[in-house]
């Protein structure tokens, strides 16, 4: 592009004005564009004012621009960005009181848009279009959007403010939204809450604010509460901010969470019930100061870890079983962790706690045998190890084949007990990624994050479906704790802990 270009700058529309751009091709090579202004027209001709508060559209990616030539003037463009995926649409349509959507010359109802929407992405149908070509499927989070402004709307008719429930769907729906700025998102989600903030405020502020306007509108009792202190847990969340606080910037998934330690509702066995760690139903008293950085929950501590265990994360697999070597790896890993933990006579030995045969193997398959016997049909340990002779000898004959005849014969299920074997292995393998098995002071066995050492605590809170870890700050005086994430802690998932005779204390999270 030659340099003498000058800035193209846009000027200002007049009432009923809208721009339209043109290519203009010069050659296969050069391509120049123009633009130009027209009046909208309405059924007679005549021309017309579109009325509306605000015309929302979708900005360029402000990272990645290159220049073109418009009206014989340089102008840098950006690739456009994904409409339904902006937190500011979300801000936008929540909060009006009318939403007009223009598609060509017609208005689409909203509440048309929203029941499409809902019904296309949960279809499995696949359309195509007059041309032949498939429709693209709209973006699942697009149902956000309507969610989001469902419950806005919900709320300004009452007059109230935004209860904790709604307030905690309303930060689910958004977290993976765009936004650039981690301060405007922090800012636009209080909005839902009608909270406000200095705008000199620290970022970590902000955010400690944000969790703390979060969890004075729940309750332990509600599902979100623990979905969020899970969250919080998230190893790659941003540096600074209170064990307890979420990040919910989360962009390009850093804030992933954790994976979830329960029990799968259809996979229950007969007369099996989800995990209650904790029977009791207290809280703490609060401090109603959103700047507080510290929160504090009901619990009791009835343990600490001594050793932890090799985990999967330490063999650096990375292609979930889908090779030889991984699969070798894997089951030298399992043989070294049952070497540790089981005992054949089931009882407890002078060098540590042992597990019966049975409980080490609904252990490993994350507190409970059903999930393994649904998918591969093993019902213990025995089962497992006695067909894995059978398994490697079908192994050796595939590698002998083709480099990718492992795969293929998974894929399609041709060798029975081979398929077997390594869904009992993935079993396992899906519970432990990520995590390190523990064994504690107090003689008890158990997994959770992969970030435990020896000296965190056990914790089970009041309301709780699992064990938390705690590991104990340097404020001795005090006894302030950093919660390192959910834990299965074999023999305490029921409610056991209260025939330990401990009493429940306020435990200070910071």
């Amino acid at each position: 592009m030659a340099a003498a270009l000058k800035r193209f700058v846009y000027t200002p529309l007049q009432a009923g004005e809208i721009r339209l751009l043109y290519p203009e091709i010069v050659s296969e090579t050069e391509q120049r564009w123009s633009v130009k202004v027209v009046s909208l027209k309405d059924q007679h001709g005549q021309r017309t004012r579109l009325e509306y508060d605000a015309l929302s559209y979708t900005w360029g990616d402000q990272t990645d621009r290159f220049p073109i030539t418009l009206n014989g003037r340089e102008i840098e463009i950006g690739h456009s960005l994904s409409f339904m995926k902006r937190l500011w649409v979300y801000q936008e349509t929540a909060f009006a009181k009318k939403v007009r959507v223009l598609l060509g010359e017609h208005e689409v109802d909203w509440g048309v848009l929203d029941r499409a929407t809902k019904s296309w992405a949960s279809a499995e149908l696949r359309f195509a279009g007059v041309d032949g070509r498939m429709l693209r499927v709209p973006n699942l989070s697009a149902n956000n959007i309507f969610l989001a402004r469902e419950i806005a709307q919900r709320t300004a008719l009452s007059g109230l403010s935004m209860n904790g429930e709604d307030f905690a769907e309303v930060l689910q729906h958004t977290m993976c939204a765009y936004c650039v700025d981690p301060r405007d998102r922090v800012n636009a989600l209080l909005r839902f809450a009608q909270a406000k903030l200095p705008i000199e405020a620290p970022l970590q502020d902000m955010y400690s604010c944000l969790s703390r306007v979060l969890f004075q509108g729940l309750r332990p009792s509600n599902y979100q509460w623990w979905e969020f202190v899970r969250l919080a847990a998230s190893p790659n969340k941003r540096p600074g901010l209170p064990s307890w606080c979420p990040d919910f910037h989360d962009v390009a998934g850093r804030a992933a969470m954790p994976s979830e330690i329960r029990k799968v509702k259809h996979q229950l066995g007969e007369g099996e019930e989800h995990f209650c760690a904790s029977k009791r139903r207290s809280r703490a008293e609060w401090t109603s100061d959103l700047h507080n950085k510290e929160l504090v929950m009901r619990g009791q501590i009835l343990d600490r870890l001594e050793t932890i265990l090799p985990g999967l994360d330490d063999l650096d697999i990375r292609d979930a079983l889908c090779t030889v070597k991984s699969v070798r790896a894997f089951l030298a890993w399992e043989k070294l962790i049952g070497s540790s933990l089981i005992s054949s006579e089931g009882h407890s030995k002078p060098e540590g706690y042992k597990l019966t045969p049975g409980a080490y193997w609904g252990m490993m398959n994350g507190g409970h045998a059903e999930n393994c016997k649904s998918n591969s049909g093993y019902t213990s340990l025995d089962d497992f190890r006695q067909e894995e002779h059978e398994a490697w000898e079908a192994i050796y004959r595939l590698v002998l084949s083709s480099k990718y005849a492992l795969v293929e014969a998974l894929y399609s299920q041709s060798i029975p007990q081979l398929s077997r074997h390594w869904m009992g292995a993935n079993e396992i393998f899906i519970h432990h990624t990520g995590r390190r098995i523990f064994k504690t002071i107090g003689g008890r066995v158990g997994f959770g994050p992969a970030n435990v050492e020896a000296g965190d605590c056990v914790c089970i809170f009041s309301y709780a479906r699992t064990a938390h870890i705690l590991r104990p700050t340097a404020d001795v005086e005090r006894k302030t704790y950093t919660i390192i994430g959910e834990a299965y802690v074999h023999g305490m998932m029921h409610g056991e802990v209260e025939e330990l005779g401990l009493e429940e204390q306020d435990i200070t999270l910071v």
